[in-house]
């Protein structure tokens, strides 16, 4: 199971891994992949490259996450 979401910060992003468990859970999962799309990091933050690939736990499932920079295709200017 895949959950897609565009990175709105550390809040929003735990509260997608929780859904993420959720939804494994209610179909008998033990692994998902959530993918987030990171296009603003001077409003949500900049983040080091060790954390673009890596798993995690929550709520007893193991999720694999993938953080997508989008670089410069959002512009600050336009934004």
């Amino acid at each position: 199971m895949i959950e897609t979401k565009i990175w709105r910060g550390p809040v929003a992003y735990e509260a997608g891994l929780t859904q993420l468990a959720a939804y494994l859970e209610s179909e008998e999962q033990e692994t998902g992949y959530y993918v987030l799309f990171h296009a603003r990091p001077t409003v949500y933050g900049k983040l080091p490259h060790e954390q673009f690939e890596f798993t995690t736990q929550a709520h007893g499932k193991t999720i694999h996450v993938f953080l997508v920079r989008l670089g410069h295709m959002f512009d600050d200017a336009l934004c």
